[in-house]
């Protein structure tokens, strides 16, 4: 059972759990450490080998790969995310299942807010901005309306999850 977790991420693990994670803390059940970068560089590599043909549906939320530029270091950092569709492009969550520090990706992106994504085959440009206090509660319902695991992320944690809008810049790139 642990490696089909590993394997198959925090949705699964969210859906074996009976959709409620009780006293299992979301956090503790999705992947971490180095199990996680495996598990990132392996969907990484597929979703861009096959054109998001495989990897671009991770337990039934459409995937997307973001393309970060790392804050201390300046080389590329990739990372698949769910995604849902927004008005300004796609919106993303930096939930990092729930831990009490944001994902090194989120960091990324408010040091440098210029991104690279990538929605099946296509690929283009963005600007990644956190969604403001006005415009966040109806997106984040949205989102956990589809995603009840967010929800328990947030339960879990003091910090507020920032919800990511990215704002596609190349013409026809969204939808």
């Amino acid at each position: 059972m642990p490696l089909r977790l590993v394997a198959l991420g925090q949705r699964v693990a969210y859906r074996l759990s009976g959709g409620r994670f009780g006293s299992l803390e979301p956090a503790m059940a999705a992947p971490r450490g180095r199990a996680l970068e495996i598990i990132t560089a392996v969907h990484r590599r597929v979703y861009r080998w096959t054109g998001g043909l495989l990897g671009g549906d991770a337990g039934g939320l459409p995937t997307l790969l973001l393309t970060t530029t790392g804050r201390k270091t300046g080389l590329a950092r990739t990372v698949p995310l769910p995604y849902w569709p927004h008005p300004e492009g796609f919106a993303v969550v930096a939930s990092f299942a729930g831990n009490p520090n944001n994902p090194a990706w989120y960091d990324n992106l408010v040091a440098r807010p210029e991104v690279e994504v990538q929605v099946k085959a296509r690929r283009f440009r963005a600007v990644a901005r956190a969604a403001g206090p006005e415009e966040r509660p109806a997106v984040w319902a949205s989102i956990t309306a589809v995603a009840p695991m967010y929800a328990d992320y947030q339960r879990v944690t003091a910090r507020e999850i920032p919800v990511v809008i990215l704002r596609t810049l190349d013409e026809g790139a969204a939808g």
